[in-house]
């Protein structure tokens, strides 16, 4: 006998609520996993002088090769001001990393920035230069969060923790 998908549906759905219902609150919560949401807004701002874009955007990370050893999931979040017409911007990145097993809070770190993204083991962070000057690349460390290195052109190489063509500041 064959089901239609809608049949197999409705079926599957039964057999869970069944099963909900008769094998009790702890087992099913102990099927359930760990779950976060993450919001993102846009807003325009007149003023007397300029409108302004407020952006707010947000989003979830996996880092399945994480150097703590296991997955790590990373919550960014970056805020845009810009003003039309006007070149740069009032930006920032900040990003939260928690364990990948259990949800709990790892580091964290924000830094002045338009763009941040996933570097192998690094999180890089751009803020876009203003009036011709060149853009700022800021990398923390995936391991601990806090370790920072900022330079002017692109980071190519890492070799035994040392990083070629930049300066470096300890947090």
């Amino acid at each position: 006998m064959f089901l239609s998908d809608k049949s197999r549906i409705f079926i599957l759905g039964l057999i869970a609520g069944v099963l909900a219902e008769y094998v009790g609150p702890k087992v099913t919560a102990a099927l359930m996993t760990s779950s976060s949401s993450a919001i993102s807004s846009v807003q325009i701002k007149e003023t007397l002088i300029a409108t302004h874009f407020i952006t707010d955007n947000k989003r979830f990370d996996i880092v399945d090769d994480a150097p703590t050893g296991g997955p790590v999931v990373l919550r960014e979040a970056v805020r845009v001001d810009r003003q039309a017409g006007i070149e740069g911007a009032d930006a920032s990145v900040a990003v939260d990393a928690f364990d990948g097993a259990q949800m709990k809070p790892l580091w964290q770190f924000r830094e002045r920035g338009e763009v941040g993204e996933l570097r192998g083991s690094l999180y890089r962070i751009v803020k876009f230069g203003c009036c011709g000057a060149p853009p700022t690349y800021s990398y923390f460390s995936l391991q601990e969060g806090a370790s920072r290195v900022l330079c002017k052109r692109l980071l190519f190489s890492l070799r035994r923790r040392r990083f070629w063509a930049v300066e470096k500041w300890e947090s």
